[in-house]
């Protein structure tokens, strides 16, 4: 896999939140409830993680996120 982007891109904390709570499963409009958030603010934050790391979607954003290491999950997390 073709990594683009800045493989030490540092994330906001609320990008770092919204993006934890999307590779649980959390839809935006979801996790803009969650956040006490405009769902479109969520979208933003996850715009803004996409294009740091030059992904094309929020699964090869999640891949990105994943195995750069950039965040990290266990089974216990999910």
């Amino acid at each position: 896999m073709k990594m683009i982007g800045d493989p030490n891109v540092p994330l906001t904390p609320r990008e770092d939140e919204v993006c934890r709570l999307m590779l649980k499963g959390f839809s935006a409009r979801e996790i803009a409830d969650i956040l006490s958030s405009r769902t479109r603010t969520v979208e933003q934050h996850i715009n803004n993680v996409r294009n740091k790391l030059g992904a094309g979607n929020r699964v090869h954003m999640a891949v990105h996120l994943l195995i750069r290491g950039i965040i990290t999950m266990t089974i216990n997390d999910l």
